[in-house]
């Protein structure tokens, strides 16, 4: 088991995430979450998988991580919720623990990796719950190599779906209700262009881009803002 200290809420936001895991995997496979894997198996899609190193970093139940491995790649996946990992391991009985493994975490702000040691990274709705999300993302450009893949979907600030879900909680907080849970431990939420920006700095070149949202037809995305930006980055040299 790797760890590292760290100032960062997340233990928060691991907390909440320990009591949804059991039902985690199973959303993937209807409604808003199916058309969010579908959308992430596309990006996945565009790359060259087999025998590559990948980190899946907040893995959850590890749904994607068998993706990847299903496309031929070798996964480390890392969460700092000890629920999720344990239904990540349940989950991957059936494959080989050579090219799949799960670690409870601490943290993924700092990694226990020598430089370049992946060619792609996975990080999906993780950096909304971290204190120092930029410096995560200087972080996983260290552990890639160049030319090395990050994927990662994000909140988007300005998405309505969010700003009302944001309202309801305050409604629902006044009549004692946990209404939209989430944004309890979500903090960090970001525009297109800033992403952009935000990722330059830390060494990456975003490649593709899109929005997404699990409760706006997909028709209306794009015209109003998506709950989440998607992004497929690139290591610069």
């Amino acid at each position: 088991m790797s760890s590292a200290s760290s100032t960062s809420s997340l233990p928060a936001a691991a907390r909440y995430h320990d009591t949804i895991a059991a039902e985690w995997d199973e959303l993937y496979r209807s409604g808003g979450f199916q058309r969010r894997a579908a959308m992430i198996e596309a990006f996945l899609s565009r790359l060259p998988l087999r025998g590559q190193r990948w980190l899946d970093a907040g893995c959850g139940s590890g749904y994607f991580s068998r993706r990847l491995v299903e496309g031929g790649a070798k996964v480390r996946g890392l969460d700092a919720s000890t629920a999720m990992i344990e239904a990540a391991r349940a989950h991957a009985q059936t494959v080989d623990p050579q090219q799949l493994h799960f670690e409870h975490v601490s943290t993924i702000e700092t990694l226990d990796e020598k430089d370049a040691s992946y060619d792609g990274i996975l990080c999906l709705s993780v950096l909304e719950y971290l204190d120092a999300p930029e410096a995560t993302l200087g972080e996983f450009a260290r552990v890639l190599r160049p030319g090395g893949h990050l994927l990662l979907s994000l909140p988007q600030r300005s998405s309505l779906v969010r700003q009302l879900q944001q309202k309801l909680r305050g409604v629902g907080s006044t009549f004692g209700r946990d209404w939209c849970s989430y944004l309890s431990v979500s903090k960090n939420a970001y525009e297109m262009a800033e992403l952009h920006a935000i990722l330059k700095r830390a060494g990456f070149e975003a490649r593709h881009l899109r929005e997404f949202d699990p409760i706006l037809p997909e028709t209306l995305v794009g015209l109003l803002p998506g709950s989440l930006l998607f992004v497929l980055a690139q290591r610069m040299s």
